[in-house]
């Protein structure tokens, strides 16, 4: 007796993970935002037709989803645009500048000012 009770409480805890498994890999159905909440307003506009409460929250309810669509679609646009945007390509870094060789110049600068001749690194 024992051991069908447990075979009994395997058996429904397979079926139960198998059928909430499935649930969740049901990818066919694209709920949109805020659907669930729609569903939840009309359920009880059934039961309350002339409920104030819930006509507002249903109107607020449709302009937030048709704000969130307007978004996503500009978000989508805005992305599409970015990918086909070509970027110019970057200018290559300049060689740097040649100087003139210094020791020569220093030569030249003690031939011509014999009084800095005698200076220490020069």
């Amino acid at each position: 007796m024992y051991q069908t009770k447990i075979a009994i409480t395997v058996g429904a805890a397979f079926l139960l993970g198998a059928a909430s498994a499935s649930y969740a890999a049901d990818t066919t159905t694209q709920q949109k935002p805020l659907d669930q909440a729609l569903e939840s307003i009309d359920k009880n506009l059934v039961k309350n037709p002339g409920n104030t409460g819930l006509l507002n929250a249903r109107e607020h309810l449709l302009a937030n989803q048709l704000r969130h669509e307007e978004r996503e679609e500009k978000l989508t646009e805005k992305a599409e645009r970015h990918e086909r945007a070509e970027r110019p390509e970057k200018a290559e870094r300049p060689e740097k500048a040649e100087r003139p060789d210094i020791s020569s110049t220093h030569s030249e600068i003690a031939a011509a000012r014999p009084e800095l001749a005698g200076r220490p690194g020069r």
